[in-house]
């Protein structure tokens, strides 16, 4: 059909329609497109968008562009169809054969999102996913080498976090657990915290620090976990009981992963790096972020973060377990592998690597962060 437009305000009116029918339509149009239905929506779009600013701001006289539809008759979208996902295609000159208009260059810096406001691209020429919303300053950081088909993420330093998780005196201390491969991470994470300061990104630490209280409404699957009365394995673990009364360093007694006390407090060479700035969080359970109304969560979301670096210990349970929320609450997350670490055995740290470059974000390590530049303007 023929759509004609006098002025902006007609545009603006257009488009309404043209991103209706280009929506109802998809089916049909990706069949007379020279391309894949599913990413070119929101480059069609912005085509559009960009054709029609551009005539309406050029000339005095209406003009007419015409928009190809098929017959409606084929019907609405199949169940072979996919809504669009967010990611944003540089392939606006293949659809110029589509607009009466000559084609204009154009790059991820200028395109113009359709959908929500927390946009992420992307970019083709340089394989990476651009996580930092539009910020013009980007840490380049390779990621998933090996797990996936692309090459890592650009991020917004000023809108990360370094979460650091249960690296406390009573999971790494040789005084209660045999942690080697946990005491390992110390060496790089504290390269990586370094870096951090150094880039102004933010350092948070996320810890077991209950109370009573907690003890009283905390699900039957929690206090198991840390019960040794029913631990099959005295020796490996963490069975001595939330909440018992267990010695510190100096061998007074104090209760087990209770809020302030030295059991619970961060492993010494990692505390002594600890900054004013540096933010912490007590949780109860695996993760710190099940609940919105939980401290970290509610201060990631007034804050305006959007990336999360993971370190810390144990891969597979709470470090995961945050992971698994802050992922189903719409951060992007980034595990730092070397600076991650398990005592379970069975291949448990290689699956969780496996399954957040998968599924729930992306798996670099130290020596590529530590190796990462921050670039300035659009990715190349």
């Amino acid at each position: 059909f023929d759509v004609c437009f006098s002025t902006l305000a007609d545009v603006e009116a257009g488009l309404a329609v043209v991103f209706f029918l280009s929506l109802s339509s998809l089916a049909t149009l990706s069949s007379q497109l020279p391309i894949s239905p599913l990413p070119q929506t929101p480059t069609l779009l912005h085509t559009l968008t960009t054709r029609l600013e551009h005539a309406t701001h050029t000339s005095t006289s209406p003009t007419t562009f015409t928009i190809p539809f098929l017959d409606s008759s084929i019907g609405p979208l199949s169940a072979g169809y996919m809504a669009p996902s967010a990611i944003e295609v540089e392939e606006i000159n293949e659809l110029a054969h589509t607009i009466n208009d000559p084609p204009v260059e154009h790059n991820l810096e200028d395109h113009v999102a359709f959908g929500g406001d927390d946009q992420w691209f992307y970019h083709i020429p340089s394989r990476r996913f651009d996580l930092s919303r539009g910020s013009k300053r980007k840490l380049i950081i390779d990621a998933d080498d090996g797990i996936r088909n692309h090459r890592g993420v650009a991020i917004d330093p000023s809108s990360t976090v370094l979460v650091i998780i249960d690296m406390q005196n009573f999971f790494v201390h040789p005084m209660y657990h045999d942690h080697t491969s946990g005491i390992a991470t110390i060496e790089p994470l504290l390269k990586v915290i370094d870096k951090c300061k150094g880039l102004g990104i933010q350092r948070c630490w996320l810890n077991w620090g209950i109370s009573d209280y907690d003890l009283k409404v905390m699900p039957a699957a929690v206090t198991r976990g840390f019960n040794r009365n029913l631990a099959q394995d005295k020796g490996h673990g963490w069975h001595v009981g939330l909440g018992a009364n267990i010695k510190d360093d100096k061998g007074n007694t104090e209760r087990c992963l209770f809020s302030g006390t030295w059991n619970a407090d961060i492993y010494g060479p990692l505390k002594e790096v600890m900054t004013p700035e540096d933010v912490r969080f007590d949780k109860a359970r695996m993760s710190g972020m099940w609940n919105p109304d939980l401290p970290m969560n509610k201060w990631l979301r007034e804050s305006g973060k959007k990336t999360l670096l993971f370190a810390g210990v144990n891969t597979d349970q709470c470090l995961l377990g945050t992971v698994t929320d802050a992922y189903n609450w719409g951060w992007d997350c980034v595990l730092v592998g070397d600076c991650a670490a398990t005592m379970t055995g069975l291949n448990a740290q290689e699956v969780c690597d496996y399954n957040i470059a998968t599924n729930m974000g992306f798996v670099t390590d130290s020596k590529a962060f530590l190796e990462s530049e921050v670039v300035y303007g659009p990715l190349k």
